[in-house]
C-alpha cells in the first residue's frame, strides 16, 4: 500500500495511508509525470481533479509522493524522492492540463477541474515557463512536410512558437528522424515516401521540462494532407509539386498574405497560371474545393507539360 505523506510548514511530517478503493469518478486523463531527466510516470486515469489523478496514478505505480500544505493550499513537494530545488535552485514541481491545444490550469494546478480527454502533466522545472509545448501544426507545402510547434495558454490570444522543440518523426518504412525547430517553431522534413508518418514532440533539447509526448499521425499522399477533403490551397500544393512548377509570385490577393501556410504555392501556380482569383480580387484559399474547379486547376497544370 503506497503511503501519503503530507509535509506541514516543511517542520514535520505525518503520514496518511491513502484510501484503498476509493470510487474511481470524473473523467478520463492522461498523466505524465516529467522529472528533471526522465518520464517518471505514465498512465491513464479517471478522476475529476488534478491532485486527484496524480495521487491515483501514483498509488497505482507504488511512486511515493509528498505534499506540501499551506494553509488551505496544497502542492507537491517531492516525487520518487526528488524535492523541490534537488537539480537546480528555483526549480520543482509545476502542472498543467493540455486541454485542446491550450495549457490550462496552471496557476492553481492542485485543485484545477479536468475535462475529458485531457493530458495532464507534473514536472519538475521552473514554472510558468512559454517553452512548454501545448500544440503542433503540420502540413504539406513546397514539397516538404511542415511543423509549426507553439505553446498557448489559455486566455491569451496568440499563440507562442516554441524554439528547440525535438519532433520524432516516423516514416511509413519504418525509418526514424529526429528534427528541431527554429527560433521561430519551425521545422521541416523532405517525405521519403507516401503514407502514414507518425510524430512525437519533445518540448526542448534540453531535460528540465516535461516531455508531452501525445502521438499523432500525418497521412502524406502527393501532397494532400489526411483523408479528408482538399481545400484550395492544399490542391495547389499538390499540382505544384506533382507537375514541378517554377517557383513564381506576383500575386496579390486581399485575403492571402506571406503569412498562410500555402503562400508559396499559390504564388506558384498563380505565376504559372493555374489561377487568377475571383472578380472580387479574392483567392479563397481555404475553401473547400470542388471536383469542378479541380479538373481545371488539372488541365491546366498538364499545359506547362512540354509535349
Amino acid at each position: 500500500m503506497l503511503k501519503k505523506f503530507i509535509v506541514l510548514s516543511l517542520t514535520f511530517v505525518i503520514a496518511v495511508t491513502a484510501r484503498a478503493g476509493a470510487t474511481e469518478t470524473g473523467v478520463k486523463v492522461a498523466v505524465y509525470i516529467e522529472s528533471y531527466n526522465a518520464n517518471v510516470l505514465t498512465a491513464e486515469i479517471t478522476a475529476a481533479k488534478f491532485g486527484t489523478a496524480i495521487e491515483k496514478a501514483a498509488e497505482a505505480a507504488n511512486i511515493p509522493v509528498v505534499y506540501s500544505q499551506s494553509g488551505s493550499e496544497t502542492s507537491i513537494y517531492s516525487v520518487n524522492g526528488i524535492k523541490n530545488n534537488y537539480f537546480k535552485k528555483g526549480d520543482g514541481w509545476h502542472g498543467y492540463a493540455l486541454r485542446d491545444g491550450l495549457i490550462v490550469g496552471a496557476e492553481n494546478y492542485m485543485n484545477s477541474e479536468l475535462s475529458e480527454g485531457d493530458i495532464i502533466v507534473l514536472y519538475y522545472g521552473k514554472p510558468g515557463d512559454t517553452n512548454l509545448v501545448s500544440g503542433v501544426d503540420s502540413y504539406f507545402s513546397s514539397g516538404l512536410i511542415n511543423f509549426d510547434v507553439y505553446s498557448a495558454r489559455d486566455g491569451e490570444a496568440e499563440k507562442t512558437p516554441v524554439g528547440d522543440a525535438k519532433i520524432y518523426l516516423k516514416s511509413p518504412n519504418g525509418s526514424n528522424r529526429i528534427l528541431f525547430t527554429d527560433e521561430h517553431g519551425k521545422a521541416c522534413a523532405r517525405p521519403d515516401t507516401f503514407g502514414v508518418y507518425e510524430y512525437f514532440i519533445s518540448d526542448r533539447k534540453t531535460t528540465s521540462f516535461p516531455e508531452v509526448v501525445s502521438p499523432e499521425t500525418f497521412y502524406y499522399y502527393h501532397g494532400l494532407e489526411n483523408d479528408q477533403a482538399a481545400t484550395r490551397a492544399e490542391a495547389l500544393a499538390f499540382l505544384a509539386w506533382r507537375f514541378g512548377l517554377s517557383p513564381g509570385g506576383g500575386a496579390k490577393f486581399s485575403d492571402l498574405d506571406a503569412a498562410h501556410k500555402y503562400y508559396d504555392d499559390i504564388q506558384t501556380a498563380y505565376a504559372n497560371d493555374l489561377v487568377a482569383g475571383y472578380d472580387d480580387g479574392t483567392f479563397r484559399p481555404d475553401e473547400k474545393i470542388s471536383l469542378t474547379q479541380f479538373a481545371i486547376f488539372l488541365s491546366r497544370a498538364d499545359k506547362t507539360i512540354p509535349k
